[in-house]
């Protein structure tokens, strides 16, 4: 027979962004905890709200499976004298497993023939482990941040109040921290907070539905979706989407309703970035936009969720239009505030902001990205955009940190470069500088838009690069999951910048100008260049293993040539693709042979004709003066999978060559030639990848 299991953890008011990883990890303790018990289930499902988390096993078996252990005794050749009588070494043995000595069976073992015997372990009744299991299951759940209340030595994310726990219809009794587990739960705060008794998992659900509590997340944030939906309707608007608000509001209610409220359409002067950020960042609301997404347009209409299905006498309504009414104040005061200033005259009130300790001020910092972005536009980015406005990169790097000093960017933070933009625009900059401003911050995070211009791009690569090169370069260098300054970000950044742009980059070139920049010296900066290059090829290889290359491949073109990214990508994807022919295994072999045999020194001069005496040795140099100025050219263009197909086109003379000849002849100025036309071979490939790399068999 099968039965349920329930266990319902109440405590004080989880933080919202707590819930979701513990409704996922109560479903995982709970299923590894079952599964080293020996207990078989047919599902596990967990719940949760910010008062409560809850796991429900179905199917659960009545009792642990047998377990079945095999004990190995002493060598039979002891067990039993010449007279196949048992020693005490077989009587001992069986005295041991609790059984006659005539129940002992023998087995081969690589100890020769020993004694043994099957120890059956009898499960126990899943109602006994129950309360362990319960006690297991909540000593086991982890949170960013714990606490300790009373005069207890226990530690959870929020005081623990209740435990509802159910073996079937039967209490599982077990005690934490003072709190004894019943069958007793409460309904909503609010609306119904008396106790309630549970008979069932489905008897939960309903009776606490009925109490106020959507229990299911799921459920929850779907009834929450239509609500707003609603609301805006009403408004004659849609809301604007917002996943993350809509997830975290999930979990802050446990029965979700929504007002709509309004505010002043004068704060719609604002700039939209100043509205969301007043709505939706400090006060959890959904704005709601004019019925048009291709507009976006906001109208002056905001939807406010609260914990409960109905605001009857509208104060609700009224508390949060004069909550937001404060903050569209403030916001707006800061917004003339700083409109009464220049922005461009900010620039050298930047001496007053610091950096970051030892890399000076913010000041220096922009003196720096402005040097930076003039040597990228004019000599390191080999194939800059011929529209390119040198000027308009140089002015809007001369500003990018500006709004750094205005009060709307200390009071919202992630207003940066948005507010550059704002304020340049309205006071007569152009769309370009204005823009750029904006774009050098992008990405911002993972997924998040690359700046539309080259003249953003190019301040983006410029502010990252310096950011890295100089904590590099003072030893604050990311290590294990630590990265406090986001460095892991900027390079990622900065790849995704130059691959976008398809910009030719060399990145060495790129690292050393940055950290010419700072004034170090040859020995330091020689150090730091290499862990920088490092530390790029790591995120590199990263994200080339994300979108599905083989390691071995990203590998050996890593080793050969790193500094210019886009050409590295291009010759990963021309193995990549080579790597389905049904011949590039024993053409990697041969190539990989080839240079095993060169001396690791190498060797020089030309190949010598005269020297040729094998037919299958001239056959490969004939073939490879043929193919060397095609697959150069091809080379030399960057059309690496041409390149690669062309070499590929001596594979049978370079198999015949191996076949028939021997390299390592003890003429010694044969074998000298013989090596110089594998080096020509090799110097073909070895432009695109270290073969030595590639592993075999894949």
């Amino acid at each position: 027979m099968v039965a349920e299991f329930f266990l319902e953890i109440g405590s004080e008011d989880l933080p919202a962004r707590f819930v979701p990883k513990a409704i996922s990890d109560i479903q995982e303790i709970v299923a590894n905890i079952l599964k080293e018990e020996k207990l078989s289930f047919s599902g596990i499902h967990s719940y949760g709200t910010y008062r409560r988390l809850v796991a429900i096993v179905k199917g659960l078996s009545e009792k642990q499976e047998d377990r079945e252990e095999s004990v190995y005794g002493p060598p039979v050749s002891i067990a039993y004298d010449d007279n196949g009588n048992p020693t005490k070494a077989a009587i001992g043995f069986a005295k041991k497993m609790g059984v006659q000595v005539e129940r002992l069976e023998k087995t081969k073992t690589n100890r020769g023939e020993v004694l043994f015997f099957k120890k059956v372990h009898k499960g126990r009744n899943t109602k006994d482990i129950l309360p362990e299991i319960a006690r297991k299951t909540v000593n086991s759940l982890s949170f960013v941040k714990t606490m300790r209340w009373s005069d207890l030595d226990y530690r959870f994310a929020r005081p623990l109040r209740w435990f509802c726990s159910l073996y079937d219809s039967s209490v599982v009794s077990f005690e934490i921290a003072g709190i004894e587990s019943s069958n007793k739960t409460y309904g909503h705060r609010f609306i119904s907070p008396n106790e309630i008794e549970i008979e069932s998992s489905d008897d939960y659900f309903s009776k606490l539905e009925k109490a106020g509590v959507i229990v299911d997340h799921i459920r929850r944030k779907d009834k929450l979706r239509e609500i707003i939906t609603q609301r805006a309707e009403e408004a004659g608007g849609i809301v604007v989407e917002n996943e993350e608000l809509l997830e975290t509001l999930t979990f802050m209610v446990e029965m979700p309703g929504a007002v709509r409220g309004t505010f002043s359409e004068e704060f719609l002067l604002l700039p939209k970035e100043v509205l969301l950020a007043a709505i939706e960042k400090q006060q959890f609301y959904f704005p709601i936009q004019a019925n048009s997404k291709e507009d976006g347009k906001l109208t002056n209409s905001f939807i406010a969720v609260f914990d409960r299905d109905k605001d009857i006498a509208g104060n609700i309504k009224k508390g949060n239009e004069r909550v937001l009414k404060a903050r569209l104040e403030d916001a707006k005061f800061f917004f003339e505030e700083d409109m009464k200033i220049p922005f461009r005259d900010r620039t050298e009130d930047l001496k007053g902001i610091l950096f970051m300790e030892n890399l000076g001020s913010m000041y220096e910092k922009v003196e720096r990205i402005c040097s930076l972005s003039k040597e990228l536009a004019e000599r390191i980015i080999k194939d800059i955009p011929k529209d390119f406005d040198t000027y308009a990169c140089l002015e809007a790097a001369r500003l990018c940190k500006n709004d750094l000093l205005t009060e709307m960017v200390q009071e919202f933070p992630e207003l940066q470069g948005i507010m550059g933009r704002e304020y340049l625009l309205r006071q007569g900059s152009s769309p370009l500088i204005s823009n750029a401003v904006y774009e050098h911050y992008l990405p911002r995070f993972a997924n998040d838009s690359i700046p539309a211009s080259a003249e953003g791009a190019v301040i983006g690569l410029a502010d990252r690069m310096d950011s890295i090169v100089g904590c590099f370069a003072k030893g604050l260098i990311p290590s294990g999951s630590e990265d406090p300054f986001g460095l892991r970000r900027a390079a990622i950044g900065i790849i995704n910048i130059i691959e976008n742009f398809q910009f030719s980059i060399d990145l060495q070139d790129f690292c050393e100008t940055s950290l010419s920049l700072y004034g170090i010296n040859d020995n330091i900066a020689k150090d730091t260049i290499n862990k920088i290059l490092e530390f790029f090829k790591t995120r590199y290889e990263g994200i080339l293993d994300s979108r599905g290359y083989r390691m071995d491949l990203v590998n050996s073109v890593v080793s050969a040539r790193f500094s210019d990214l886009n050409d590295a990508t291009r010759r990963v994807d021309s193995l990549h693709k080579l790597t389905s022919e049904p011949w590039f295994e024993s053409l990697s072999i041969a190539f990989k042979r080839a240079m095993k045999i060169l001396p690791e020194n190498g060797i020089e001069g030309e190949v010598d004709i005269t020297l040729i005496k094998e037919d299958a040795e001239k056959e490969l140099f004939d073939a490879v003066t043929i193919i060397e100025k095609e697959c150069r050219k091809h080379l030399d263009d960057g059309n690496y999978y041409e390149a690669l197909r062309k070499i590929c086109e001596i594979r049978s003379s370079v198999d015949r060559f191996f076949d028939e000849v021997l390299v390592m002849t003890d003429d010694e100025k044969v074998r000298d030639n013989r090596l110089k036309l594998l080096k020509r071979i090799v110097r073909l490939f070895s432009d695109i990848a270290d073969f030595r790399q590639v592993s075999s068999g894949k």
